[in-house]
């Protein structure tokens, strides 16, 4: 959450005051960073690339 709260204020997004009133779950979902029904929410691609200490935990580089 901090990764996602500090890009936000960043960039300067509309999104930046109201995020500290909303879930995580709010949060990506409006960024749009994760998806799926309530007992499968998980990050996307693109979450998981932008908002993550570690990506490379995630995605392999080819050599």
């Amino acid at each position: 959450m901090p990764l996602i709260t500090d890009y936000l204020g960043e960039v300067e997004s509309a999104l930046y005051p109201a995020c500290y009133d909303m879930s995580t779950k709010e949060l990506a979902e409006s960024l749009k960073i994760a998806d799926g029904p309530p007992e499968f929410f998980k990050p996307l691609n693109v979450g998981l690339m932008f908002f993550n200490d570690r990506p490379d935990d995630y995605f392999r580089l080819k050599n």
